[in-house]
């Protein structure tokens, strides 16, 4: 193989919302059942079948990835023949896309590699009227110059600034094709460029892909890790000497395409695209708050009165008896639909009442209840706003260690909120 590492099988997926049962021997209430149903996503409508498209690349001093990806779409077992391509690059990348595929070669008859690509491809008399394989222009990344106050061509992404005004500038370039443009299928290229470019752009694809759209490394089968001179097998000049002084014949060579899995969030973005700025790092705060807020719509939770344990999401979770006193006195707020506490400290009286309360239903000195009492004072006069903090912690700790208990942590209290952000139809208690 050469330098290009392999990419994982094909498979793209997509959030989806279940509604989790309670455990055995509850009841669903008709409110849950009704919360449940308007808390469904409706099925995403059929996408129209594509009449157009579109190649996204990164590239970098490896110009020939594209070359190669074009002619592997166009041998697939239904060819793929973009009808635009978009290259992603800095200065001196475009400056190798034109000195290597967009200038003439004596030894490729005068034509340039793109030009011979095309003739492969589509016809030599048919290139000379068809409108696909168009390479537009180059779209070389710009960086922010404070000193001339101007954005100018970057020559390298060596910062953090610099990647995310790269990562700015490749959302923006996706965006003009994809997202609303149902009738356009977006492929994007990974495999050139600095990997940062290449993670950046499978970043975005995730952000406005859609199901149908692709990401894609390409793949060359040599163990060479350079192919001087190869660009596509059917090439007019086919000698290629490689590294160790081998030579290959051009059409031998076989390339491959590794479908590279991304999550199509483009209807959770839509909305974060609705509520302010579009930059990439707040569209993905935006849209992290958007799957969080997805999390917390499904999760269920059922609390045992007999025991420190309750159920999230059907999965048991054993409690300390703090951690049970200050989840009890959390669900029953959002039941009777208490308004949140602006902060932890606005919370300790009401923490101490409800404690108060399952302290004294306590049947003997030896029930659990009784070791609310073993760290505080009777009256639990010193509770306070950090022996909160550090109970919710120790509570969000044991959350963690589950995938199905997870989703509550994103409903505990938080800074500047004290309540627990479950819907009323999802909380039950039970003996």
């Amino acid at each position: 193989m050469s330098g290009r590492q392999a990419a994982p099988a094909s498979s793209t997926c997509r959030i989806t919302k279940t509604n989790a049962t309670p455990p055995k021997g509850m009841k669903t209430s008709k409110s849950q059942e009704a919360g449940a149903k308007q808390n469904e996503i409706a099925p995403e409508p059929a996408r129209p079948t594509p009449t157009r498209t579109v190649l996204i690349a990164v590239t970098g001093r490896a110009t020939a990835v594209l070359t190669e990806t074009i002619w592997a779409l166009a041998k697939e077992k239904k060819p793929v023949i973009p009808d635009d391509i978009i290259c992603i690059t800095t200065k001196s990348g475009a400056g190798w896309i034109q000195s290597e595929l967009d200038s003439p070669l004596k030894t490729w008859g005068e034509k340039s590699v793109l030009q011979s690509l095309r003739e492969s491809i589509l016809g030599e008399r048919k290139a000379a009227v068809d409108r696909r394989l168009m390479l537009g222009a180059t779209r070389v990344i710009e960086l922010p110059n404070p000193v001339t106050g101007r954005s100018e061509p970057a020559e390298d992404l060596r910062t953090v600034a610099d990647n995310e005004a790269a990562a700015d500038f490749i959302l923006d370039v996706v965006r003009s094709v994809a997202g609303e443009h149902a009738d356009t299928q977006v492929i994007a290229l990974i495999a050139g460029g600095r990997k940062t470019m290449g993670a950046l752009l499978h970043a975005a694809m995730s952000l406005l892909g859609r199901r149908g759209d692709r990401v894609l490394h390409v793949l060359v089968d040599d163990p060479s890790d350079v192919l001087p001179g190869f660009y596509f097998p059917g090439q007019p000049v086919q000698e290629i000497i490689v590294r160790d002084g081998r030579k290959l014949k051009a059409k031998e060579l076989k390339i491959s395409l590794a479908e590279v899995p991304f999550v199509p969030l483009w209807k959770l973005v839509k909305k974060a695209i609705g509520k302010g700025p579009a930059s990439f790092m707040s569209l993905t705060r935006k849209v992290g708050d958007e799957v969080e807020s997805l999390l917390r719509e499904d999760v269920r939770l059922v609390i045992r009165r007999s025991l420190p344990e309750v159920f999230v999401n059907e999965v048991l979770v054993k409690l300390s008896v703090w951690e049970y006193a200050i989840l009890h006195h959390l669900a029953e707020a959002a039941i009777k639909a208490t308004p949140a506490k602006a902060s932890y400290a606005d919370a300790v009286d009401a923490v101490k009442v409800s404690a108060k309360a399952i302290y004294d239903s306590r049947s003997s000195g030896t029930d659990w209840r009784a070791k609310l009492c073993d760290s505080v004072k009777a009256d639990f006069s010193d509770l306070s706003e950090e022996w909160l903090i550090k109970k919710l912690d120790s509570l969000r700790a044991k959350l963690k260690k589950h995938d199905s208990t997870e989703p509550l942590c994103a409903c505990l209290p938080e800074r500047g909120r004290w309540s627990l952000e479950v819907r009323p139809a999802l909380i039950s208690f039970r003996d």
